[in-house]
């Protein structure tokens, strides 16, 4: 079955923009201080 609506591509500039701006916001969430914060956020992430 052929849906009406066409599936939505993702360029290669729309996926890094979202995902940085995942990251900023879990960085953000996590109230990090210093440069070791965010590495030990994204450690656990």
């Amino acid at each position: 079955m052929k849906s009406d609506k066409p599936s939505e591509v993702v360029t290669q500039k729309e996926i890094q923009r979202l995902a940085l701006t995942h990251v900023q916001a879990y960085v953000g969430a996590c109230h990090c201080q210093i440069r070791s914060d965010v590495l030990l956020a994204l450690e656990h992430w």
